[in-house]
């Protein structure tokens, strides 16, 4: 049987053997899934629009740490 790189993922991962149909359907709903999510966060809030930079967070994390 040929084994998907996603299929060789969920089997190193979770010690779970998937057959080549259910790979591939999982592997659909994970797309399917991901692609929901991201759609739903960029509606919500670009990074662009975040009331944070990376070099914010960078300087108030360094003066949480001190």
């Amino acid at each position: 049987m040929f084994e998907t790189d996603f299929a060789g993922r969920i089997k190193a991962d979770n010690a779970i053997a998937l057959a080549a149909a259910e790979a591939a359907a999982l592997e659909r709903l994970v797309g399917d899934l991901n692609a929901r999510v991201a759609e739903g966060a960029l509606a919500r809030l670009t990074l662009d629009a975040a009331p944070w930079s990376f070099s914010t967070f960078c300087a108030e994390t360094a003066e949480t740490v001190k």
